[in-house]
């Protein structure tokens, strides 16, 4: 397995990568959102940043902003949303990135209505089978982040887009999976739904009603499981540990934890 840190899209991106490579990372995580970390921000100082990822053995993965909309109603907009993630995509190539998410992010009506939903997933799988062909020009993996209920991240939403968009990967986040009471069991039916398409992993914690991002073991992620289904699948791909916190011990310290139940 290889390890990474999502880098904070506030602070500029070359003294973060240096940050998290200090760390002892594999990767760097890069959200490509504002305020300093947008596309044009990165095309910028590619160089360094190669420079810096090649200095501290490093790579990076992409990570877009949540609320980008890629089953919005409105054709202008989806489409601005859809030439943003274009951009995205070549501009990662130009560093090296291989796997690129976007979150399950809905807005609407539509969302929250059985009998409309389906309208809604349609316009998810014309946006999704377009970026995947996109991505493949890079040869980069696109994949799928879960976020809470509120989202479309349920197993029947999620596997009615897998069986439509054939290259979608899948990343699981664990700690989204574990919201709006639903807790390991949301983890658990998420994790067995789609192992088998499962790329990237995104590890924090919380206490089941928010998305709190707190390093391991403080609240109600059973991280020593996740760690044991990951070995018993000879899981070897990426885990970001999403922990917000200004003390970079904790991160290293969750780090430690997982590796210990591995």
């Amino acid at each position: 397995m290889k390890f990474g840190v999502m880098a904070d899209p506030t602070k500029e991106i070359i003294s973060e990568i240096k940050r998290i490579g200090e760390m002892g990372f594999d990767f760097v995580e890069i959200t490509f959102e504002p305020p300093k970390h947008m596309a044009n921000d990165i095309i910028a100082k590619r160089s360094e940043i190669l420079k810096m990822l090649e200095d501290y053995n490093m790579f990076a993965v992409g990570h877009l902003g949540w609320w980008a909309n890629f089953g919005e109603a409105y054709p202008a907009v989806r489409d601005a949303w859809i030439y943003e993630m274009k951009k995205v995509l070549e501009v990662g190539s130009y560093i090296g990135i291989a796997k690129q998410n976007l979150h399950s992010y809905s807005v609407g009506l539509e969302s929250r209505k059985p009998d409309t939903k389906k309208v809604l997933l349609n316009r998810w799988v014309e946006s999704l089978n377009e970026l995947t062909k996109e991505a493949k020009r890079y040869d980069i993996k696109l994949m799928i982040e879960n976020g809470d209920s509120s989202w479309i991240s349920d197993k029947e939403s999620l596997n009615y887009l897998f069986k439509k968009v054939k290259d979608l990967r899948f990343h699981l986040d664990a700690g989204h999976a574990m919201l709006n009471g639903e807790g390991m069991d949301g983890v658990k039916e998420l994790f067995f739904a789609f192992k088998n398409r499962l790329e990237h992993i995104h590890i924090h914690d919380n206490r089941g009603m928010y998305d709190d991002h707190l390093p391991l073991g403080v609240a109600k992620l059973d991280y020593a499981w996740l760690a044991q289904m990951l070995k018993k699948i000879k899981y070897n791909k990426t885990i970001t540990f999403e922990i917000f916190t200004k003390d970079d011990d904790l991160v290293k310290l969750s780090l430690e934890k997982f590796k210990r139940c591995i």
